[in-house]
């Protein structure tokens, strides 16, 4: 992931060794404060934050795919009446809290794709407005009906399992999640950024939160020799970013999608893979993933405290203040 390496002091600058004629350029991030790009990135960058929509489904009960928050909040009494869940989600996890809902509605709702940041170095508060928000939106969805409160009970099998069998309308999870269905319902789904939200800011519509992919790169130390440093790129270009071993990445969905320039996808390649590549390639704004920013006990809170205020026993209010004060201590 990167960090050992900042740690040990043993990052090397990649950009004047990155083959154009083989990489699209545009599609690598930069990963340093002068635009440093420290490995060659196995994909895209990772969206955390995309609904699984089984159009299907959602025409079966007499409904587009949802482009507004209030789209899908017309739907559920119409899947309550079908016994259906509206949004599956893994919320006994709690890493989700923050990667896919809290990543997702801070920026949608601050208008920046830094908050997190921002708020970690002290700029900004957990307790500020745009906070407060992003965590009463998490309890009104609950009493929307749009996510059940027994959310915090299920895993990441047991919501693979409610959407691969058709018990879900919709399932709210980064991309990884294509390749852990029932690859027969692949064909019924469609891939979309969360719809807009009631007071998100015009600036991030249609925003995702999305990290940068884990890739490949050369030490500080093995780039000191001159032919050590061309090899070990000759090996890593050649063979972790061949056209073969990036096309079982994209089945095996371990990427969103490919850095390699003119990739042409393979015409076997399934509707939902193809439709990541897309997603990918149209985001529009990408904001930061709060838990590859925000780390420790009050981070923790934050997970934990989501789960209290979708089980009813913790207000927004509550949970701000004692994330606040355990990142300040």
């Amino acid at each position: 992931w990167g960090k050992p390496w900042a740690e040990a002091g043993q990052q090397f600058d990649h950009r004047p060794f990155i083959d154009a004629n083989a990489f699209d350029l545009s599609l690598i991030p930069p990963m340093g404060p002068n635009g440093e790009i420290w490995e060659i990135p196995l994909g895209t960058t990772n969206i955390c934050t995309v609904l699984f929509v089984n159009k299907a489904l959602v025409k079966q009960l007499g409904f587009d795919v949802p482009k507004t928050y209030e789209d899908i909040v017309a739907m559920v009494p119409a899947a309550k009446a079908a016994g259906l869940e509206v949004i599956a989600f893994n919320g006994a996890d709690a890493w989700p809290w923050g990667t896919n809902w809290y990543s997702m509605l801070i920026g949608r709702l601050s208008g920046e794709t830094d908050w997190v940041t921002k708020a970690v170095n002290g700029q900004y508060k957990f307790t500020d407005k745009p906070s407060i928000d992003a965590l009463k939106f998490v309890q009104r969805m609950v009493a929307d009906g749009v996510l059940s409160k027994n959310s915090v009970l299920v895993d990441q099998g047991s919501m693979e399992s409610t959407m691969s069998n058709r018990k879900a309308l919709m399932m709210y999870q980064g991309h990884w999640e294509a390749g852990n269905l029932d690859p027969s319902i692949i064909s019924d789904l469609v891939l979309i950024p969360f719809p807009k939200i009631p007071g998100e800011k015009a600036n991030m519509a249609g925003s995702i939160a999305g990290a940068i992919s884990v890739g490949y790169g050369v030490t500080k130390k093995g780039a000191e020799v001159p032919a050590v440093r061309d090899a070990a790129l000759k090996f890593i270009m050649n063979f972790f970013y061949s056209e073969p071993e990036v096309t079982q990445r994209l089945r095996d969905g371990g990427i969103v999608a490919p850095i390699l320039k003119n990739y042409q996808a393979p015409a076997d390649l399934p509707e939902v893979i193809k439709q990541k590549i897309v997603l990918a390639n149209s985001a529009k704004v990408t904001t930061e993933v709060e838990d590859s920013i925000h780390s420790g006990a009050s981070h923790d809170a934050l997970m934990a405290g989501m789960q209290r205020i979708v089980s009813g026993t913790a207000t927004p209010e509550q949970v701000a203040a004692e994330v606040e004060a355990l990142l300040r201590k």
